[in-house]
């Protein structure tokens, strides 16, 4: 006669197998075995209330292909998500929509009030030998606007048109003062050479004016 092991021999052979190595897994409620697949149907959580990591991950493999961390999601899902808009070091994106950070253009506008006389703080150039469009208009007349294109290196560079008249205006300093773009129809509003890598405005009428300026890069 053939004996069968009881119920309890058969759990515990079963038992005996998946931690020996077969195909391991934790369904909801079970042990979470490492080393082997794990699978749940609900929510798996970690609480650790102390001044710390909650969960490290070391992977010490000088593979190419190793990492600490793989997320894995069906297509149109977002792989996790954050509960702070606190920037995380390190954490930095190459790419946006697909384009590289060298693809994407930059644009920086300030406005001035400016009472008779003043002349503006300095702006800083922001990037060094690269091509940056200047545009500037009066807010006290919003049809004079002028447009440049300049660079700097050790100087300053430049050439576009002045306000109203049409007339070119060309050049490269790192004079103070220099003139570099007229705003207004006068003449009297005048974008000029601030040191080798800054420009700034001068209002040269005895009024007040206002003044927007556009950096494009």
């Amino acid at each position: 006669m053939i004996r069968l092991p009881s119920p309890a021999m058969c759990v515990a052979l079963i038992a005996l197998v998946v931690g020996l190595g077969g195909a391991g897994y934790s369904a909801t409620g079970g042990n979470f075995i490492l080393g082997q697949p794990n699978t749940a149907t609900s929510l798996t959580s970690l609480t650790a209330p102390f001044a710390g990591k909650t969960l490290r991950l070391d992977n010490t493999s000088a593979a190419a292909s190793a990492t600490a961390l793989g997320l894995f999601v069906t297509s149109g899902h977002t792989p996790f998500t954050v509960n702070s808009s606190v920037k995380v070091a390190n954490l930095n994106a190459d790419r946006l929509d697909g384009f590289d950070s060298t693809g994407l253009g930059r644009k920086q506008t300030i406005l001035f009030a400016l009472v008779g006389g003043q002349i503006s703080a300095p702006i800083p150039l922001p990037i060094r030998n690269h091509p940056i469009f200047l545009m500037a208009m009066s807010r006290s007349n919003p049809q004079a606007i002028g447009q440049v294109t300049l660079f700097w290196n050790t100087r300053i560079g430049w050439v576009g048109q002045e306000s109203q008249t049409g007339l070119k205006t060309v050049g490269f300093s790192d004079s103070p003062g220099a003139h570099i773009l007229y705003v207004d129809q006068g003449h009297l509003i005048d974008i000029e050479v601030s040191s080798a890598s800054a420009i700034r405005v001068r209002n040269a009428s005895t009024d007040a004016k206002s003044v927007a300026v556009t950096l494009m890069w």
